[in-house]
């Protein structure tokens, strides 16, 4: 975004969390260029306002401590930013360390050990960091023994030898290099200028006791993460992704309480999902009234999906924590996009000049309440809008949060393999928290979660992501799924 973007984006920012996380990007982009008084700006106007990816809160606990900035503590915004992200440290952990900092520039001590504590029982290794200068005042305090004494215990860990840290003490010297040239290999084509010293200062004290192979592309998130955050930040992520790659997985997160949706509700099975695994998503999401949504049919000039109106009445004017980046839902867009009486409906309108990649609405092929959703590149996506969302909102709120994970492929007979693996999860205790057709299938336990995906004109090929709270219980569900008859898995380290 250049400046006049910036600007006008921010006298809208309130209108859609899409604008607010583009605006978070942009504060990023100062971030790495360490102009902090311009991202701070940014922050002011956007952090109070919900709808961010929880990299953007990360970042905002970052930007406000004094010790990275060399700014003037404004203890009043720093509290305003920790009651706005901290909420979201559940989905970055890392959100607990920069609190922890924050809480002590504010001299508030007790805190701050409180934000340390629970980074560490989230799968953060804080050891690292209990030496700064920063934490100087907490050694002082009573409770510093909590961290000290789990210090302590860690210390016991076997020191490793030569270049191996001590994270890696149960990896060989071989074994480990062969690790780290992989990691460093992969992010630089990220354009990030990782070394071995950066991937050294990410350990992990625990116990390694089992080394699996590692595919390039289970490093994406790593890579995503980093382009996302400050260098600083970079060893806590890498600490996290060596957790995932070569140890013992983090404890899982607890599963939030069902949720009970009005009984006149639309979409039951849908509502009834985000409603319980998205934070904060009921006070944040706002939708738009009846009389725009009919307003909007008669436009179209033919009758909206069931699961569109649906949607339009709980996120028609801002999807909250689950808007997308640069692609805008809003009533508003759609409208002033609609052609009456097209079949083709665009109903997320990206915000790219050069080639943009709108949403949309093939009304000529309706299904189970919906219809077919296509991209502006012009090839069909899925058979329903619903899939679609509810796809990316499983992997994000699910499947990413859970410790143990695996993507890979499914392939079998064309238009039978979610009919195979269907009767194997329920056998297992999954649920489908939604109904879906032939090219999608989404499997949930309070334990795991499963998406498969497969392109409509392939049927064959299904590209799966599984998250489970151990690798006991991965391998168990992917053995399970490879017994089927005629399905095949190809992976990283699957042990038949």
């Amino acid at each position: 975004m250049n400046d006049d973007e910036i600007e006008d984006a921010l006298a809208r920012c309130h209108e859609s969390a899409a604008l607010r996380n583009r605006l978070a990007d942009a504060a990023a982009d100062f971030i790495q260029r360490k102009r902090y008084a311009e991202a701070l700006r940014i922050f002011d106007a956007i952090v109070e306002l919900g709808g961010l990816a929880p990299a953007h809160y990360c970042n905002a606990t970052w930007i406000v401590q004094k010790d990275n900035t060399g700014l003037e503590l404004d203890a009043a915004r720093s509290r305003r930013y920790l009651a706005a992200c901290l909420p979201h440290a559940p989905g970055n952990p890392a959100i607990h360390l920069n609190a922890a900092a924050v809480f002590t520039e504010l001299g508030e001590i007790d805190d701050a050990i409180s934000q340390l504590i629970a980074a560490r029982d989230r799968g953060v290794d804080v050891t690292p960091f209990l030496g700064e200068p920063l934490f100087a005042p907490l050694r002082r305090h009573a409770r510093w023994s909590e961290l000290a004494s789990r210090q302590k215990a860690d210390a016991k860990t076997p020191a490793a030898t030569g270049s191996v840290p001590a994270w890696a003490a149960f990896l060989d010297a071989e074994q480990f290099a062969e690790l780290r040239a992989l990691v460093v290999d992969h992010l630089r084509e990220w354009f990030l200028p990782f070394d071995e010293r950066t991937i050294d200062e990410g350990r992990v004290e625990i116990k390694i006791d089992f080394m699996r192979n590692v595919r390039r592309f289970e490093l994406e998130p790593l890579a995503r993460r980093c382009h996302e955050t400050p260098r600083a930040q970079w060893k806590v992520h890498v600490t996290e992704w060596l957790r995932f790659a070569a140890g013992p997985p983090s404890p899982a997160p607890t599963l939030p309480p069902p949720v009970t949706v009005a009984a006149d509700s639309l979409e039951p099975e849908t509502e009834a999902f985000v409603l319980q695994h998205v934070p904060g998503l009921a006070a944040e999401w706002r939708g738009a009234t009846p009389k725009e949504i009919d307003d909007l049919e008669r436009r179209v000039g033919r009758p909206l999906p069931r699961f569109y109106r649906w949607f339009l009445s709980k996120m028609g004017h801002d999807m909250g924590p689950l808007s997308w980046g640069r692609v805008d839902f809003t009533i508003d867009a759609v409208r002033a996009k609609v052609e009456p009486g097209d079949a083709n409906l665009i109903i997320g309108v990206a915000e790219e000049d050069i080639m943009p990649l709108d949403m949309i609405y093939d009304l000529d092929q309706p299904a189970r309440d919906d219809a077919q959703v296509w991209n502006a590149s012009g090839g069909p996506e899925t058979e329903t809008l619903r899939e679609r969302f509810v796809e990316a909102w499983l992997e994000q709120y699910r499947i990413e949060l859970l410790p143990s994970r695996r993507r890979g492929f499914v392939n079998g007979p064309r238009g039978e393999v979610l009919a195979r693996i269907a009767p194997v999860m329920t056998t297992l205790g999954f649920d489908a928290p939604i109904p879906t057709g032939a090219f999608r299938g989404f499997f949930t336990r309070d334990d795991a979660a499963m998406s498969l995906r497969s392109s409509l004109d392939d049927g064959e090929l299904f590209i799966f992501s599984l998250g489970c709270v151990d690798e006991v219980t991965t391998q168990a569900v992917l053995r399970a799924v490879q017994r089927a008859p005629s399905l095949t898995i190809e992976m990283s380290s699957l042990e038949m």
